[in-house]
């Protein structure tokens, strides 16, 4: 399950059309890919915080947000931004968010 999501999102974050999302003709396939790499990435996310989960699983989740939150243009990296906060609070992380705020 892990590696097949990791699979899925690939080596770096896909940036998010926005004004694809705004048209009426998205194609479906298109839509569907979407949600699925966002379920992914938020099971990994779930798995990455347990008690008994992986360290080098959480680390590479968080290597992968913060290429997301480097994406260009500035609009497409709040949400990573916002992942990356999320993540670092439930894993514990303190200062490590610290650096990133």
């Amino acid at each position: 399950m892990i590696e097949w999501a990791k699979k899925l999102l690939g080596e770096t974050p896909v940036l998010i059309d926005v004004e694809t999302e705004k048209k009426p003709q998205v194609h479906l396939r298109d839509y569907y890919q979407a949600v699925l790499r966002t379920r992914a990435l938020l099971t990994l996310a779930y798995l990455s915080v347990q008690k008994n989960a992986d360290k080098p699983l959480a680390d590479w989740l968080l290597v992968y947000i913060v290429k997301g939150t480097k994406l260009d243009p500035a609009e497409q990296q709040l949400p990573w931004k916002q992942r990356l906060h999320t993540l670092l609070i439930a894993l514990d992380r303190p200062a490590e968010l610290e650096t990133h705020l």
